[in-house]
């Protein structure tokens, strides 16, 4: 009777989770088809009275989903209700390790206070991506204008293409993506970096929209190319992919966070592939502080810097993944990467087509072919971060790439704060004999 009662008990949270994820996936079912029904009402329905979107049910599947998150906050401690999450404080050292803020280690030490545990890693990569914080004022453009009116009407029309697709696609992961993962996860470190990230892609939108003010002359014209790449087929594969992967997922955490991670990795990549053969591989064999001599030094400069900003989020969004209990299956991970290839690849065949089938930068041909197998090749390296084995088993096409990004990240290099910087220092006294302030000592 003893064991049984056992099994059943461990059971329970199982049954639970499983009900939840029927019940989100039936909410978020009658969400879709109202939203679906209110539409084609709206295609029939005089303009000055369409009905409005039904909240109710989008409520009440944003509320389950939302039950099924916290179902999984018994097993995973960056998911463990955590009521100081929003505070970074006391710090806390311990053997020369600096600790900050609320974990979700929530077992009483002494009376009700949460138990504090190293969360070193996690507020270093928020500190890293501190130091490496840029401005659009700082990306400077004033020759790019007088380049861009020396290029041929092809190039100058996939440049414009590239940057408007840029713009597109910063709002694509932003608020809705982050913002529910931020709600889940529980630990302030972790929370800082979300909300850097999303301060950091308003100044990648402003970036792209100030380039795209610059270079194309009406307001009309900005509007029918952002137009023209919201209407492009892989937009709209992008799009579903990630409503059935993170933002509409009803999956456990642990496979919504490594879909975060293949997203920030390979969404998008292919622009800046195309846009860094305006450098070429003659500008990424330049020491990182040599005079470059290509045209649009600016937009190559903030395409590399959003580009830098990416992948960082890429690792950080890795690093979350590795300190979970749970992790998703390899067959999952796996299907996932092959569905944001496709995505991806899909993206490249539309700027093609757009481009008239080929496309040329400065006299450098981009082939089409090479940008698909290095989607390939990034996404076995995403893999292998994530600690999967790879798919596609491909070589990089374009490792003068690679060497570009390295170049741009020591060009722009600053000195990163280490966690550990602050640590506690033994109390020193002053030449007077009196003890000197610190901050480690209690008061």
């Amino acid at each position: 009777m003893e064991l049984q009662t056992t099994a059943l008990t461990d059971a329970q949270p199982k049954m639970r989770k499983s009900k939840l994820a029927r019940a989100a996936k039936r909410a978020s079912a009658r969400a879709e088809a109202a939203a679906k029904a209110a539409g084609e009402a709206a295609e029939h329905a005089d303009p000055d009275s369409r009905p409005e979107a039904d909240p109710v049910a989008a409520d009440e599947a944003a509320d389950t989903l939302r039950g099924l998150s916290l179902s999984e906050a018994s097993d995973e401690p960056l998911l463990k209700p955590n009521p100081r999450r929003f505070v970074l404080f006391p710090i806390q050292f311990h053997d020369g390790t600096l600790r900050l803020g609320a974990t979700a280690d929530l077992r009483p030490v002494r009376t009700s206070e949460p138990r504090r545990t190293n969360s070193t890693q996690v507020w270093q990569a928020y500190k890293n991506a501190e130091a490496n914080f840029w401005s659009a004022e700082e990306v400077e453009m004033s020759d790019d204008l007088d380049d861009f009116e020396s290029l041929s009407r092809k190039e100058q029309s996939f440049i414009l293409q590239a940057v408007s697709s840029l713009c597109v696609g910063s709002g694509v992961a932003t608020e809705t993506i982050l913002s529910r993962f931020s709600d889940e996860i529980q630990i302030p470190e972790a929370r800082c970096f979300f909300g850097f990230e999303l301060m950091q892609k308003n100044i990648h939108g402003e970036l792209c929209t100030v380039v795209l003010d610059m270079l194309s002359p009406t307001e009309q014209q900005r509007d029918d190319l952002v137009d023209v790449i919201l209407q492009l087929p892989s937009r709209a594969i992008w799009t579903q992919w990630c409503e059935k992967h993170m933002t509409k997922s009803t999956a456990a955490f642990s496979a919504r966070i490594t879909a975060l991670a293949i997203f920030q990795a390979l969404h998008g990549v292919s622009i800046f592939h195309a846009v860094a053969h305006l450098a070429g591989p003659e500008t990424a064999a330049l020491s990182p502080h040599s005079r470059e001599s290509h045209p649009l030094q600016g937009l190559v400069h903030a395409v590399l810097k959003i580009h830098e900003d990416q992948h960082q989020y890429f690792k950080f969004s890795a690093l979350l993944k590795s300190r979970l209990n749970s992790q998703a299956d390899v067959a999952t991970i796996h299907e996932l990467v092959s569905a944001a290839v496709e995505a991806e690849q899909a993206l490249i065949a539309d700027m093609f087509q757009l481009s008239g089938g080929s496309l040329a930068l400065c006299g450098r041909t981009v082939s089409k072919d090479t940008l698909l197998r290095r989607i390939e090749f990034l996404a076995d390296a995403c893999l292998a971060d994530l600690g999967i084995a790879g798919i596609y088993g491909v070589q990089d096409p374009l490792p003068w790439i690679a060497a570009l990004v390295e170049r741009e990240a020591r060009k722009s290099e600053r000195p990163v704060v280490q966690a550990a910087q602050s640590a506690a220092a033994p109390v020193q006294k002053m030449d007077s004999g009196e003890i000197a302030f610190t901050l480690d000592e209690d008061f």
